[in-house]
């Protein structure tokens, strides 16, 4: 690690990024001049029609359920770009 940078660090300003413009996407949802911003598609286990789609692992007495589901939107890829570009500036 050059420069005491950590990729923990990175992962969190990232994780931060896409929270932060899921957020904000959700708030321009409604505005007639930014939603656009709000649009965006579903990353995970889904299927055709956007839902979540979890594998299931049936143990007969015990069922597990692995799945998740990244809704990213425009605001959310310009956080995550803005995140990486502080994080080389640290």
């Amino acid at each position: 690690m050059k420069n005491g940078k950590s990729g923990l660090v990175l992962l969190l300003l990232i994780l931060c990024a896409i929270i932060i413009g899921g957020f904000l996407g959700e708030f321009f949802k409604g505005s007639s001049l930014l939603g656009f911003l709000s649009w965006g598609f579903p990353i995970g286990t889904t299927d055709q029609a956007g839902h979540l789609n979890p594998l299931v692992l049936n143990l007969k007495m015990l069922e597990l359920s692995f799945g998740f589901l990244v809704n990213i939107n425009l605001v959310s890829i310009i956080a995550i770009i803005l995140g990486i570009w502080v994080y080389r500036k640290l």
